[in-house]
This record gives C-alpha cells, sequence and structure tokens, in this order.
C-alpha cells in the first residue's frame, strides 16, 4: 500500500502538478518521457504486487455496469428532460416552443 502511496505521489508531483519543465541536471525533460517512465513504474508495481488482475477485472466490469445503470435510469432522464422543458415554457410565458412542435414548423417550411 506504501508503495502505490508512493506512484501516487511521484505521479501528483512530477506530472500532473507541474506547471514548468522537469529539469534533472540541467537538463530538460520532456513531459512524453516523463509520462512513459511513470506509466511503466506504476504497471511494474501492479504486477509485483498481484493487483493487476484486480485492475483488469474491474476495468472490465465498470463499464457493463454503467450500461446496465443507464439502461434502468434511461426513462428516468427522458421525462426529467421533458419536464424541465415544460417548466421552460412555463417560466418564459408560453413563448417557447417543445422540440417537436419547432421541429415540425422548420419542416414545413423547408418542404
Amino acid at each position: 500500500m506504501i508503495d502505490f502511496l508512493a506512484i501516487f505521489a511521484a505521479w501528483s508531483f512530477l506530472y500532473f502538478l507541474r506547471d514548468r519543465p522537469l529539469l534533472l541536471f540541467h537538463i530538460t525533460v520532456d513531459d512524453r518521457i516523463v509520462l512513459a517512465l511513470l506509466s511503466i513504474i506504476t504497471i511494474v508495481a501492479l504486477v509485483l504486487t498481484d493487483v493487476w488482475l484486480n485492475v483488469l477485472v474491474e476495468a472490465h466490469l465498470v463499464p457493463l455496469e454503467d450500461g446496465v445503470v443507464v439502461a434502468f435510469e434511461l426513462g428516468e432522464v427522458s421525462d426529467l428532460v421533458s419536464d424541465s422543458l415544460e417548466l421552460l415554457g412555463a417560466s418564459l410565458g408560453g413563448r417557447a416552443q417543445s422540440a417537436s412542435e419547432w421541429f415540425a414548423s422548420e419542416s414545413e417550411e423547408t418542404g
């Protein structure tokens, strides 16, 4: 656990929080080199601590879980959008058109 804390600190200070180029012995180190070295160190640490399998499985399960959540909440989201559009129309005093009314009027004008 301490090794990943050290790697996190290295990523933070050497890559994310740096606003000037990295200088080592008066030589400017390119960001791509820093990124490559930190990536290699991270992958080696994952392999040596036997955490890589957990990360690999989690990387495959998260998109699946997100897809299931989106599939179940898709109806709720569309209801929220239509409700917010109705509120917008009411707050504008009926001057706002719904998307279907606007599309129908555009279709009549072009065709």
